[in-house]
């Protein structure tokens, strides 16, 4: 209705004489057009940054895409190609942006300085990346309040702010993190930074290693072992597993999983390498825990071996008829790439060896990374799977033989 009546207004105050032009309004031209340059920077701008260029490229594009934008709004107001007289105006433009983007880069508010006192602190939620605004308001990303990882937490986030200047290499990285500061008067600071993969471990294992991290992030340590109906436990890539109903074991079986979670380090915590098995818990009001035997969880992999399901729950060398382990090629994606024996110009590694496959089998991954490819060719015939080697877990065998 608002819109109506201004437009109404506005239909009526308008000169006759500019009926057929875009903007009727005279004062409103220069809204028209640096709007349209504006919008077109932005454009040209993350066309640039989502291709993975330099920031040299990126700023290019805001320039390009500017241009072509002042340029066309120039042309529709003016119904001239002959627009170049006017093209000092762009200049002028190009100048308010480029002092408005050093003004935001030079923080002179302090905005990205900012860290709340711990006084005024209610807690702090720190993850890889928020994507979803009522996952923080639903809680389902979990919040920090002990004092010891509030500290910590500050003493992560002074870092990243002091290393500004070498963040904004990794703009495109897909690491992340990501801080929200509840604030006891209801407010919240949320602060996101891309940081290399790897990078901030002295400042990030504290926080993993705290028992809250823990248990925010561990269900199974809020668990009663009384609570629990049954545990399953499957193994990857081979159709193997166990049921456990017996209450007596699952009291052990839980209690050593919680000491393996309480004792895990921050560099187990982050290894990259899949577990063995996943471990399925149903509680007895149907809802369901899910956790892993990870290749770090020594414990219970003694555990498992006492009560005779260690060669039930994983693959086995004995599971595998041989392993091709494959070099990835640079120039090639990661993606779509599967060890063969049949293409003759690419080297492979052949495994047999029941010792050098359990450690393939100890050593790998499917998350993609690494230069390596491991294919495990099953006794079964039929399934093939398909895995990748971290660089950090290399077998000394391959790197002599690819060598």
């Amino acid at each position: 209705i608002v819109f109506y009546l201004v437009a109404r207004f506005a239909y009526h105050k308008r000169n006759l004489e500019a009926a057929s032009n875009i903007v009727a309004f005279k004062h409103l031209q220069p809204v028209f057009k640096y709007g349209i340059a504006f919008c077109c920077m932005l454009v040209g701008g993350m066309y640039f940054r989502h291709g993975d260029y330099g920031i040299r490229f990126v700023i290019l594009g805001y320039v390009i895409g500017s241009l072509i934008g002042y340029i066309i709004a120039e042309i529709i107001i003016t119904k001239s190609l002959r627009i170049f007289r006017n093209i000092k105006g762009y200049f002028i433009y190009a100048i308010i942006i480029t002092f408005m983007a050093l003004l935001i880069n030079s923080d002179i508010i302090g905005y990205e300085k900012r860290i709340p006192t711990l006084e005024n602190v209610d807690s702090i939620v720190i993850d890889n990346g928020f994507y979803y605004s009522n996952d923080i308001k639903n809680n389902l990303i979990p919040a920090y309040r002990e004092i010891q990882t509030l500290n910590n937490i500050v003493k992560l986030h002074s870092k990243l702010i002091e290393d500004k200047k070498v963040l904004k290499y990794y703009s495109n990285s897909n690491n992340q993190v990501s801080i929200l500061y509840n604030l006891k008067n209801g407010k919240q600071i949320k602060r996101q930074y891309n940081i290399p993969q790897g990078g901030y471990g002295k400042y990030l294992k504290p926080i993993y290693e705290s028992k809250e991290y823990k248990k925010n992030h561990n269900s199974i340590l809020s668990t009663n072992y009384k609570t629990i109906d049954k545990i399953s436990i499957n193994s990857r890539y081979a159709n193997k597993g166990v049921t456990i109903t017996n209450p007596i074991k699952i009291k052990e079986a839980t209690d050593i999983l919680k000491k393996e979670v309480l004792n895990e380090t921050y560099e187990n915590i982050i290894d990259s390498r899949d577990s063995w098995s996943e471990v399925d818990i149903l509680l007895s009001n149907d809802k369901r825990i899910n956790s892993s035997w990870k290749k770090s969880y020594k414990e219970f992999e003694n555990w498992l071996k006492q009560n005779g399901y260690y060669d039930k729950v994983r693959v086995m060398p004995e599971d595998i008829t041989y392993a091709i382990i494959e070099k990835r090629n640079p120039s090639n994606s990661q993606e779509g790439i599967t060890p063969s024996t049949e293409n003759k110009n690419v080297k492979a590694l052949k495994i047999t060896d029941k010792n050098k496959l359990e450690i393939c089998l100890k050593s790998c991954s499917d998350n993609g990374e690494g230069q390596y490819v491991l294919g495990l060719y099953m006794k079964n015939g039929n399934d093939i799977t398909h895995l990748n080697i971290d660089d950090a877990y290399v077998p000394d065998f391959v790197k002599q033989y690819f060598k």
